[in-house]
């Protein structure tokens, strides 16, 4: 970057990327690694486009991420993530994604144990494999870590509904509306 000097700046007031991504402390990109965390970024990007096409960019650009910096746990967070609701959006089993999405998942949360993600996407997966006592204990566990996790609390509720806990399932709807109204 450029020194200051201390006078006005002409520059404009958006940061560029690079500068945005620099910004951000490590420890809350999970990585040192500016080209990594540029990579996860554009896999989120992808992921919240959803879509077969989107959710299959997004699992290239964890895995890049991935391989960029192997510790990096919030990356595989993202490659568990995309192969917990890839289903839905492909014609894929989910038991066929169920060893890699767990290999995933099992690496974040060794390197990360407080990544909220990764706790979301393996009760994603139990959901879909009936175990909905196991999903909701994981939903749950990811609130704990990130009141804040939006995706987690609509899952939780969409859960709870599927199981007739219908006030339950609406307050947890109704959390993540207000988390993230779009």
């Amino acid at each position: 970057g450029t020194a200051t000097t201390g006078t006005a700046s002409t520059a404009p007031s958006t940061p560029a990327p690079s500068t945005a991504v620099a910004a951000v402390p490590a420890a809350n990109r999970g990585t040192s690694d500016l080209q990594a965390y540029d990579l996860y970024l554009r896999g989120r990007y992808f992921f919240d486009k959803r879509g077969e096409a989107g959710l299959r960019r997004a699992l290239d650009y964890f895995q890049q991420a991935s391989q960029k910096d192997s510790n990096f746990a919030r990356a595989y967070a993202g490659i568990a993530n995309v192969y917990a609701i890839l289903p839905l959006y492909a014609n894929i089993r989910v038991d066929s994604l169920m060893p890699l999405a767990l290999k995933a998942i099992n690496r974040a949360i060794g390197l990360d144990s407080s990544l909220a993600e990764a706790f979301a996407s393996r009760a994603s997966l139990l959901q879909a494999s009936w175990r909905w006592a196991d999903a909701e204990r994981d939903y749950t566990r990811a609130i704990k870590l990130d009141p804040n996790y939006a995706a987690a609390e609509q899952w939780l509720g969409e859960l709870l509904l599927i199981n007739g806990r219908v006030a339950d399932g609406t307050a947890h709807l109704k959390r993540a509306s207000e988390l993230d109204p779009l």
